[in-house]
């Protein structure tokens, strides 16, 4: 069973699906596959809630 967490862009407030894997990577940082900025993924991390519907998101390397 993986862990897997939603976190949500500061920026265009789109919300992805991330495991505690892609949060290793680059320290959390990432960039959101829909407007293209780069925030940290750990911080914005959601409370999930049932059936929340999330993107997956590409961690930086």
């Amino acid at each position: 069973m993986t862990d897997s967490f939603v976190t949500q862009c500061p920026h265009c407030q789109t919300s992805f699906r991330v495991s505690h894997a892609q949060l290793s990577v680059a320290r959390g940082v990432v960039r959101c596959g829909s407007c293209l900025q780069v925030f940290n993924a750990a911080r914005q991390l959601l409370e999930q809630r049932q059936g929340q519907q999330a993107a997956p998101l590409t961690p930086l390397t």
